[in-house]
């Protein structure tokens, strides 16, 4: 018998980005420790009012069709919200975040998801709770403020495929 140097061939009538997800050259996700993600789950069923809420204002692509994700392990912490386009964390306090302990915490973690490319935006459970639009509003003007590198560049800078020209309106 043969023993393969790669990944075997994909199943029959799978194509080798299927074959891949089943276990060859890449994982599909970051790995992630198994308490993490057992505590993510839990997170996502046991939101806050003022989680459910956003959530309900962000999720399906309501604000500004942007592409949120809720209770998201990212390293060693678990965020409440992100937009991975924007790279755009938004984070719920409540009355814990006021103590000392809690204060050091949220400073290390703001200070390792910057250092990975992430804005950490905050606010309280009571301004959720209060004044949903502004927190909305907030969130909707951070994002316009920043291009995520994947829509920096014009549809006319870039290069087009199989040699051809560009196709502009032009007025007569």
């Amino acid at each position: 018998m043969t023993k393969y140097r790669e990944s075997p061939p994909p199943l029959r009538g799978r194509s080798v980005r299927a074959a891949n997800r089943e276990g060859g050259a890449a994982p599909a996700h970051r790995s992630i420790t198994g308490i993490n993600r057992f505590r993510a789950k839990s997170l996502r069923s046991e939101m806050t009012d003022a989680e459910r809420i956003l959530w309900t204002r962000l999720r399906a692509h309501r604000l500004n069709r942007l592409g949120f994700r809720r209770q998201v392990p990212i390293g060693p912490f678990i965020v409440d919200f992100v937009c991975h386009e924007h790279r755009l964390v938004i984070e719920l306090d409540g009355g814990q975040h006021g103590n000392d302990q809690e204060t050091r915490y949220d400073i290390r973690r703001q200070q390792w998801l910057n250092s990975k490319g992430y804005r950490l935006l905050r606010s309280w459970n009571s301004d959720v709770l209060l004044h949903c639009e502004s927190v909305l509003e907030r969130i909707a003007v951070t994002v316009a403020q920043s291009v995520p590198p994947s829509r920096s560049a014009k549809p006319t800078d870039l290069p087009l495929m199989g040699g051809g020209e560009a196709i502009r309106d032009t007025e007569p």
